[in-house]
């Protein structure tokens, strides 16, 4: 399954090389250690490029692929179980994610290819992560989903559905205790 073209640099003169040899706009700019959706921009253009990074010269951001989606799948994998959450954007922002107000829903692990969850937890343990979230899109031109990050630390007490991550969580744990 593929994965958003993603690009870094440290210095911002070098990420913009980058992002011109690499990507098209739009594209997706973010803090590399960024959360809840601060600092992420949806840049349609070279002068909003320069004036985001020159408004924020201390983030070091990543820039990637953007897919025209209506939402991203989390896919909470934690030891062999995992629990999806579709998430999506309020209004005409692009990000997907409740910390910027988007919606949540609960959705089965059977809606999803067999293949799309064998890989989140495929990705989870190459990075040694017994707890992760696994970001997936839905590019609706293409008609196909891709991987777009891997968060190790994914809300467990807060944001969508609290309770059936931590359910999910203490289950876990008990198992290892036994």
């Amino acid at each position: 399954m593929p994965s958003a073209k993603t690009v870094y640099a440290s210095q911002p003169t070098i990420l913009k090389e980058v992002i011109s040899s690499e990507l098209t706009f739009p594209f997706v700019l973010k803090d590399s250690y960024g959360a809840h959706g601060h600092d992420n921009y949806l840049v349609k253009s070279q002068e909003e490029l320069e004036e985001i990074l020159a408004h924020s010269p201390a983030v070091k951001f990543i820039a990637q692929s953007f897919f025209p989606n209506k939402c991203d799948y989390r896919i909470l994998c934690v030891g062999d179980k995992e629990l999806v959450i579709r998430r999506s954007a309020v209004g005409d922002s692009h990000l997907n994610n409740t910390s910027q107000g988007g919606k949540a829903e609960l959705v089965p692990s059977a809606f999803f290819p067999a293949q799309a969850m064998q890989e989140a937890h495929t990705i989870a343990d190459f990075l040694k992560m017994s707890i992760a979230g696994v970001d997936l899109l839905y590019n609706e031109e293409t008609k196909q989903y891709a991987f777009l990050e891997v968060n190790s630390q994914p809300q467990l007490k807060s944001g969508a559905f609290p309770e059936e991550k931590q359910k999910l969580v203490s289950d876990f744990l008990r198992t290892l205790l036994h």
